[in-house]
């Protein structure tokens, strides 16, 4: 596959974009808006895995305006197992990437969802590329759901075999740059929990200058979270 110099800078320029410091939430966001950028997408899903369920993360349909998710706003849906028959979920226990041409003729999953969406949306659900999230330990740790790739004409058409290599590339980015956040945030609660340990001991020892012990292990903590979201 030969990519136009136009596209190939757009992917780099994506793959920095997904690997600079920023915080849980926004990478979620990055990863979403650049997946369907680059598709030109009308709409998408981003699925986390949690206990061996899919999460609604974020769920964007442009063309309604439509947006639930992200910035600290859960989305109110119950989660996806991974035993159902949808395509999110074969994706996830496969590994596997699908892309769906026509959703209304497809007979291979459960399309129950998406059609109660359009029709309480007035909306017609077509194409779709469903891609697995899969980091360094080849672990699936999220579904990324692109829907309706729209050509240059604004007609509604289905993915293309390059569009499916390029958000598989995307998606195995996108995964180690959570999971990497993930073990950011866990050492983050590490070095906390030390950290009120020692100011815990140095209480106890002198109880004269708790107070003061205290507000600077506080300073020390908010510093540190405002580089981190910087």
């Amino acid at each position: 596959m030969i990519l136009d110099e136009n596209l190939t800078e757009e992917i780099l320029e994506i793959a920095k974009n997904l690997t600079r410091p920023m915080s849980y939430p926004r990478l979620l966001e990055e990863i979403i808006n650049d997946a369907m950028n680059i598709t030109n997408s009308d709409g998408g899903t981003l699925y986390i895995m949690i206990n061996n369920a899919l999460y609604f993360m974020i769920m964007i349909t442009r063309s309604k305006d439509f947006r639930w998710g992200g910035d600290g706003n859960p989305v109110d849906l119950p989660p996806v197992e991974l035993n159902s028959t949808s395509v999110c979920a074969y994706v996830a226990r496969t590994k596997t990437t699908k892309n769906i041409a026509d959703v209304y003729n497809d007979k291979e999953f459960d399309w129950e969802g998406p059609k109660k969406y359009d029709k309480l949306n007035d909306y017609h659900t077509c194409s779709e590329l469903v891609v697995p999230l899969i980091n360094h330990e080849q672990k699936v740790i999220g579904v990324l759901q692109l829907i309706n790739a729209i050509d240059p004409d604004g007609n509604i058409v289905a993915y293309s075999e390059q569009e499916e290599a390029i958000c598989e590339a995307i998606g195995s980015l996108a995964a180690v740059s959570l999971s990497n956040r993930n073990m950011i945030n866990q050492l983050q609660e590490l070095l906390d929990s030390i950290a009120l340990s020692f100011t815990d001991a140095i209480e106890t020892r002198t109880p004269f200058n708790a107070n003061h012990t205290r507000h600077v292990a506080q300073y020390c903590w908010d510093f540190a979270e405002f580089l981190n979201n910087r």
